[in-house]
């Protein structure tokens, strides 16, 4: 069978399909008065490739490309256990003092400072790990955030993965008040340094991989940092369970909740997506954190796409959601970062949108921080969700498993940006559509993919440029992200020739932004309200280059059951640091993690 549809609202679009798929029609209807959760936005750990060489010659434009283009807005930074020790043990690390096999069974490990943990000593606390990390990646992030309109939102996770620690070495930090104690040396060093604590407090990374820790205890120390953390003048927002199975973390919350004032700073009720995934769970996801007044968040799942994206926010209401690093030379398209960095040609490094951020941009693009959202209904086998902006614009996402024709009603009058991507397109334009008097408005999704309808009120980008073709045409390149050109990861006819960028833009972005020419605000961001700072302050200044062999958390050899950090260190050569990000999943059998 080979059906034919043309585009409704404007221009002619063909869709040939092949025998067994049908052409559906679909109507979506919003409900502006029904609302839902409010949005704080879409993050990314703090992995951007920093450990290849070429790193210098694409960092601006990844940072660049993740908060303009793509619309991120939040950091996930991480502090180890064993930043309470004697020894500083990431900076012996670093200059070669320990080896690698050393570094790895000791990073969780503890050394108390003293024997009182109401007795701070500052002198028996490390943040050199830390202090890279915010120096050079968040201090760039976020001046890319604030140029795009945005406010970055800083969220500091914990990570004890006790599994690794060697024989006859200890660990302290399951007891609430030495919790406390690193929380209030951490906040401290922050504020002193820097001038901001976080936005939110992740309190354990993946717990139920840590035998040490149950929901009472999460509880227990969740009470115990809030006290510290209040005493040093700020408001504790914390984010937890952060559970590798997405059904644990509803009886690791419900133990938390039973801990008396547990809850009172509970900003989000967290989850991971690598086992126990349901809507059941979800839906008792979304019961509890009604119940409680607390946002949901979905915050690591390596190969999470935009099918998982739209559960979450439509079953589980989750308010934040992260797939994982923002990316880099990583030659494998597995779903560990939203960007993968060619450098093949060193001096020219090439950012790509990794296969599945193209789907998600769909998404992440448009619904900005703060956006709230609403009510909608749709048939015949889409899809949709629906937001409405800071300042009043609305956003209806919409996705099928085929071709639809997609009519949306009950949108407020004004004008409509269209963009779809499918697995030949990405971000590509359709004619604008106009409201008037409580009109409808349609256009055709064209396959199988995500059709996105937003007001040019909130988002003032469309899709992408040109009049189609082969990906990889860019533009010339400027501005401070150097001699770089972007594309996206093979979209076919969704890429254009793209013009020269000028200053706000994104530089070179080949396939994405305003009809061909030049660019001046490709993917510029709306207004952004969420994620309330404890201190403010401004930003950090960003340092050099990164010394950094992996990321947070990053890990070498066989894992040991927990769910490790990030990227295996090397020496630093370009063949043997050019790729990156593929030991995330090196080492790993039972599940798409991370390497250890």
């Amino acid at each position: 069978m080979k059906v034919s549809r043309s585009v409704l609202g404007g221009g002619v679009l063909c869709a040939s399909l092949l025998s067994g798929e049908v052409a559906l029609a679909a109507t979506v209807t919003v409900d502006g008065g029904t609302r839902f959760q409010t949005i704080s936005g879409w993050e990314a750990t703090a992995y951007a490739g920093q450990d290849a060489p070429t790193y210098p010659a694409f960092r601006d434009t990844i940072y660049r490309m993740a908060a303009e283009d793509l619309g991120l807005n939040r950091i996930r930074i991480e502090v180890r256990a064993s930043s309470e020790h004697t020894r500083d043990l990431y900076q012996e690390r670093q200059a070669g003092t320990i080896d690698q096999a050393t570094w790895r069974a000791s990073r969780y490990t503890t050394v108390n400072d003293n024997a009182d943990p109401n007795d701070l000593d500052m002198a028996g606390f490390h943040f050199t790990e830390l202090d890279e990390a915010i120096d050079e990646r968040v201090a760039r992030f976020r001046q890319e955030v604030q140029r795009a309109g945005g406010t970055l939102h800083v969220n500091l996770c914990y990570v004890a993965f006790t599994g690794q620690n060697g024989p006859s070495t200890s660990y302290i930090h399951d007891d609430a008040d030495e919790y406390a104690e690193l929380v209030e040396a951490t906040y401290r060093h922050l504020d002193t340094k820097y001038g901001w604590v976080p936005d939110t407090w992740e309190v354990l990374l993946e717990p139920d991989l840590v035998s040490q820790w149950d929901g009472t205890k999460i509880g227990q120390a969740m009470v115990a940092a809030a006290a510290r953390i209040q005493a040093l003048g700020h408001t504790p927002r914390f984010v937890a369970p952060s559970t590798t199975n997405m059904g644990n973390a509803n009886p690791w919350f419900d133990a938390m909740a039973a801990v008396p004032g547990a809850t009172d700073f509970l900003a989000e009720l967290s989850y991971h997506r690598y086992s126990g995934t349901s809507v059941g769970a979800g839906q008792g996801i979304r019961t509890r954190t009604l119940a409680n007044g607390v946002g949901a968040s979905m915050l690591e799942h390596i190969g999470a796409d935009y099918n998982e994206l739209h559960e979450d926010l439509t079953v589980a209401n989750v308010v934040s959601w992260q797939q994982f690093t923002f990316g880099g030379p990583n030659p494998s398209d597995d779903g560990s970062g939203y960007f993968r960095v060619d450098v093949t040609n060193p001096s020219s490094p090439v950012v790509n949108y990794a296969s599945r951020t193209r789907y998600l941009r769909q998404y992440f693009k448009y619904v900005r921080q703060g956006a709230v959202r609403v009510a909608a209904t749709a048939n015949d086998g889409v899809q949709a969700v629906a937001f409405e902006n800071v300042g009043g614009g609305y956003v209806v996402v919409a996705k099928s498993s085929a071709s639809a024709p997609v009519t949306v009603a009950g949108l407020p009058d004004g004008d409509y940006g269209v963009t779809y991507t499918t697995s030949s397109a990405f971000g590509t334009a359709l004619p604008d559509v106009t409201v008037t008097g409580g009109s409808s408005v349609s256009a055709t999704l064209p396959a199988a993919g995500v059709i996105t309808f937003f007001a040019r009120t909130s988002v003032p980008d469309g899709g992408a440029g040109g009049s189609g073709g082969a990906s990889g045409a860019g533009g010339a390149s400027a501005g401070s992200g150097g001699a770089i050109v972007l594309v996206d990861a093979g979209a076919g006819d969704g890429a254009g020739a793209g013009g020269t960028s000028s200053s706000g833009g994104v530089p070179g972005l080949g396939g994405i932004g305003s009809s061909g020419g030049s660019s001046s605000t490709s993917g510029g961001a709306g207004p952004g309200v969420g994620g309330a700072r404890s201190t403010g302050g401004g930003s950090a200044t960003a340092g050099g280059p990164s010394s950094d062999g992996g990321m947070e958390g990053a890990s070498s050899g066989d894992d040991s059951g927990c769910g490790c950090r990030t990227v295996r260190e090397r020496s630093p050569s370009a063949a043997a640091m050019s790729f990156g990000l593929v030991a995330l999943l090196l080492g790993r059998r039972r599940r798409p993690r991370k390497s250890a």
